[in-house]
């Protein structure tokens, strides 16, 4: 006994069945993900800022608090919060060592940086983990000996 399959289902089921086993090549992406942002040297020197923590604050990618002197006191996310449970500031990482102590931005030198790239919270998450979700800033210093 056969069953009876409507010519439109079949038609359907072998549109999936196309997409399905398309090649994967076709679903990478080159270069960065579409909602990442990356400062290179250039940009942080025609940027005029002096330390670390002012090439995050010209990015405006972020919303930073600091005190009257401009030393920080705090940066959260600019896509809002996350999560009741997850901290809503994002990773930074310094050549991939996480930075706890954001006061230490304060004193890196911008000279001493390659490149900023900002990952978004999907992003962020794929790269680095559940610890991400509200970002990422990932800091390139400038290799020494190339100085």
């Amino acid at each position: 006994m056969s069953a009876f399959v409507p010519r439109r289902l079949l038609q359907g089921a072998t549109i999936l069945l196309a997409t399905a086993c398309a090649p994967a090549a076709t679903a990478r992406r080159s270069g960065p993900p579409p909602d990442t942002h990356v400062m290179s040297a250039d940009q942080i020197a025609a940027s005029g800022a002096r330390t670390a923590w002012e090439v995050l604050r010209h990015s405006g990618r972020l919303h930073l608090s600091e005190t009257a002197d401009g030393r920080p006191t705090g940066v959260l996310s600019d896509h809002g919060r996350s999560s009741l449970y997850l901290d809503d500031a994002p990773l930074i990482l310094v050549d991939g060592i996480r930075i706890i102590d954001i006061s230490i931005l304060y004193t890196m030198r911008a000279e001493q940086i390659e490149r900023v790239r900002f990952l978004n919270g999907t992003d962020g998450t794929i790269a680095h983990g559940t610890g991400a979700g509200s970002g990422v800033v990932e800091i390139e210093t400038r290799d020494p000996s190339r100085a």
